[in-house]
């Protein structure tokens, strides 16, 4: 993984982690995105560039870009509910 990256990653965990931390502190209705944003130094642009909805940020996992080729390597010669666990399980194992 190069630089940018692994920045971005890094941007995308800290973003997430202190988003849930103000959630369970305040509420997740009382949060704002700009709130989310002052707190870890970014733009809400940017913010919104790698989460377009408040929402998002509470479901996105570190792994989500890995799923989708996984799944359709897997379904190639296996039925969707063994596919899934296979890409699943293949993800995961590399970490």
């Amino acid at each position: 993984m190069g630089l940018r990256e692994r920045n971005r990653h890094n941007t995308l965990v800290v973003t997430q982690r202190t988003a849930i931390a103000m959630f369970v502190e305040h509420g997740f209705d009382e949060v704002k995105v700009t709130d989310i944003a002052a707190e870890v130094d970014i733009a809400p642009s940017t913010l919104y560039r790698h989460f377009p909805t408040k929402e998002s940020i509470v479901v996105w996992d570190e792994h989500d870009d890995e799923y989708g080729p996984a799944i359709a390597r897997a379904l190639q010669d296996r039925s969707p509910f063994k596919a899934l666990r296979s890409a699943f399980v293949t993800v995961l194992a590399q970490r």
